[in-house]
């Protein structure tokens, strides 16, 4: 099951926090062949911090609650679509990223990447984060990694990154609406679907028990 819109929404959610919490511009993972600020002439200011948040992994917790039902009846349609309704609580692993130093207009170092890291991490357990960004779509967080200094090497010199794993709960509905599917009695005539005519009788089965 993909719950991709439910999927979509989470991201939104995860980089709308991180870009609030902490002015860092946020994206999702390979959402862009071009980095944020990537800096092509090399006598210009060296380009601020971004960030990328990806989700890895969803795991179900216990077993999927499917529910059937017809859809509210309307006197135009004599057989109401069937409808199948799935709730699933998952828990979600999502990587958050941070790349590059804020400096000042002299090159000192005000915030490093783990220092966003830690800002978001400690954010998790506030009251207003949860109200603002977690509740409206169900998130419970569970657990967060120790945060990794993570290095990189771009164009032959070393950037700064700082990682850390954030996992959280969450119960996602969706419903999908199943064909309907002509029953057939053995031995008697049945009606085409919408045409009200009779198509054919189906001859009784005799079984042979056999000796």
């Amino acid at each position: 099951m993909a719950f991709i819109e439910t999927e979509d929404a989470i991201y939104n959610m995860l980089v709308q926090w991180a870009n609030g919490l902490t002015g860092v511009l946020f994206i999702r993972a390979f959402e862009s062949e071009v980095r944020p600020g990537e800096v092509r002439d090399p006598t210009t200011t060296p380009p601020g911090q971004y960030g990328t948040i990806n989700i890895v992994d969803n795991t179900n917790i216990g077993q999927d609650e499917v529910r059937h039902q017809r859809k509210t009846p309307d006197p135009g349609i004599p057989n109401p679509a069937l409808e199948e309704m799935i709730t699933a609580t998952r828990t979600y692993m999502a990587s958050i990223n941070v790349y590059r130093n804020e400096e000042n207009a002299v090159g000192d170092i005000i915030k490093g990447p783990t220092d966003i890291c830690e800002q978001l991490k400690r954010s998790i357990r506030s009251q207003f984060v949860h109200q603002q960004y977690f509740l409206p779509l169900g998130v419970g967080p569970v657990n967060v990694s120790n945060t990794r200094r993570l290095p990189i090497d771009v164009k032959n010199r070393s950037e700064p990154r700082a990682e850390f794993d954030f996992f959280f709960n969450i119960t996602q509905k969706d419903t999908y609406e199943l064909d309907n599917i002509e029953q057939v009695a053995i031995g008697q005539s049945y009606i085409g679907a919408g045409t009200g005519e009779d198509i054919k009788q189906l001859p009784d089965i005799e079984i042979d028990g056999g000796s």
